[in-house]
């Protein structure tokens, strides 16, 4: 076959390009976190530190900023609600106590009793109408009104099952992986109450209670409620609880008889999406299909990095505003007797990926505050100068945001100041069959003063070893001086910086021939 003249010379110019000495500045555009893929040609980013995935590369990550004063002890669950008058309250668990924080910002303990939670236990809560629910398995399901004084057994049956997992599918109160009054431990049981009355555990056909054991697919490990559906959640399946009346009441239908999750804390709901890690990563199911979120860019590395011993300690929550889901838990190699120190953040919209380090005990569903009267001053002293009355609507807050309590036992939002932002890109070969010189970069950051630091390596054979840092200058470059075959490129944004994109890194190169 004949190659047309204009390819032959296409050819030919872009072989004379390759071996020019001299390379055109060339973009790297941030595409998401992934390490499970070989730093060699990798499209993504090796390191993506106290970032958020965004639509056009990273936004920074405010640090934890405290909003009230301690708990007692390390929390084992949390929850934030909003009362009929729009007064978000906080409830919380340890050990030992629950307990109650409001906009002062200071936790009331309102328990019930001294509570018993098991070292690798954790406090769940459900709202079911203007009534919290919490459960621990180790001691009675505890309920209070929202606002209410004090936390009271729920159930006023003679069937009293304790419950790890909780939640509201329409009408009914559901409890999953129970011990019953009956006939004692049933990890696989789902047990459901009357019919609006959470109070009820007596199955009869005319209060439409009942339970059901799922004989394949393991423990109970979660409950998802819906007002429509519920999700069940096993070591090895999901199976969609489906109301249709009596006398069955609830249809059960497996919908993936392959997938479920070994870590209860990692499943977490936003609307019809429910994000949870399977024993081959992490996942996301919609009602009807599970699809593999983690796949190529960080099954491999979570599953080296999670302290396995500490099952109970991963704790997840979403930040709708940003379109991120968020998992707590500690890492094998960094972590201190379990504590938590990792945040991975997945952006569903956009598919990506980073993580943050962070000391902190959970995440969790939070609830933006209320403004107090103090509040109040920031937007003026004069009352008659409000843009709305005292008792509106726009000063009660409600809006759900990720919380989290941080190491030292406090309620924090991320509202603080910028952390310190790590990026490093995947390793290229800039002259294809050449090594080559990076004299300069641009990091495209809108805001701060980073630096930039480049990483080399002679061979794939060879480690990679970083040269100092250099901070840009008044244009935005970074002089360089480092020679090497494969190169990677590492920002880092100071903590306590104003910026609010990076997008990604210019660099600028010349070629030292084929050796």
């Amino acid at each position: 076959m004949t190659i047309p003249l204009s390819r032959r010379l296409a050819a030919l110019q872009g072989a004379i390009a390759n071996d020019s000495d001299q390379a055109p500045q060339s973009i790297i555009d941030y595409k998401g976190w992934k390490p499970d893929m070989a730093a060699l040609g990798n499209l993504g980013e090796l390191e993506a530190i106290n970032v958020r995935p965004t639509e056009d590369g990273y936004g920074p990550l405010p640090d934890q900023n405290p909003q009230a004063t301690a708990l007692t002890a390390r929390a084992r669950g949390a929850v934030a609600v909003s009362g009929t008058e729009g007064v978000v309250t906080t409830y919380a668990g340890d050990a030992t106590n629950l307990y109650s924080i409001g906009p002062e910002g200071t936790p009331t303990d309102i328990s019930g009793t001294t509570y018993t939670t098991a070292e690798d236990g954790q406090w769940e809560f459900s709202q079911f109408d203007q009534t919290l629910i919490a459960t621990n398995y180790d001691d009675e399901v505890q309920s209070i009104t929202v606002g209410g004084a004090a936390f009271a057994d729920l159930i006023t049956s003679v069937e009293k099952p304790r419950a790890r997992h909780v939640d509201v599918v329409r009408d009914f109160l559901v409890l999953g992986n129970i011990n019953s009054t009956s006939d004692g431990e049933k990890p696989n049981r789902v047990h459901w109450s009357a019919y609006r009355d959470a109070a009820n555990f007596t199955p009869t056909p005319a209060n439409q209670g009942d339970f059901e054991d799922l004989e394949e697919g393991g423990w109970i490990q979660r409950i998802v409620g819906g007002a429509e559906y519920g999700l069940i959640f096993q070591e090895r399946a999901i199976t969609r609880m489906s109301y249709i009346g009596p006398p069955i009441v609830f249809q059960f239908d497996t919908i993936d008889r392959k997938r479920g999750t070994p870590i209860p804390g990692s499943v977490v709901a936003f609307g019809r999406l429910v994000f949870f890690y399977s024993d081959d990563g992490f996942m996301m199911n919609d009602g009807v299909q599970t699809i593999p979120i983690g796949h190529k860019a960080v099954d491999r590395k979570f599953n080296t990095d999670f302290d396995k011993i500490y099952i109970g300690r991963m704790f997840s929550a979403i930040d709708p505003i940003n379109k991120i889901v968020m998992w707590s838990f500690p890492g094998e190699s960094q972590s201190t007797a379990g504590e938590p120190n990792r945040v991975w953040m997945f952006n569903w919209a956009e598919n990506k990926w980073a993580e943050a380090e962070l000391d902190l005990q959970l995440v969790y569903r939070a609830l933006t505050p209320g403004l107090t009267l103090e509040d109040l001053d920031s937007i003026t002293t004069d009352l008659d100068a409000l843009p709305f009355s005292l008792d509106s609507r726009a000063w009660t807050g409600g809006a759900l945001i990720a919380g989290s309590f941080n190491s030292s036992n406090r309620l924090c939002h991320f509202s603080g100041s910028n952390l310190a932002a790590t990026i490093d890109t995947g390793e290229r070969q800039l002259f294809r069959g050449q090594k080559a010189e990076v004299t300069g970069a641009r990091p495209i950051v809108d805001g701060g003063t980073p630096t930039v630091t480049v990483g080399s390596r002679q061979s794939p054979q060879g480690s990679n070893s970083f040269g100092s840092a250099v901070a840009v200058d008044a244009t935005g470059f970074s002089s360089q001086l480092v020679e090497g075959r494969y190169h990677r490129l590492r920002t880092i944004v100071p903590a306590a910086t104003s910026w609010t994109h990076a997008q990604g890194i210019e660099v600028f190169a010349t070629g030292t021939g084929v050796q």
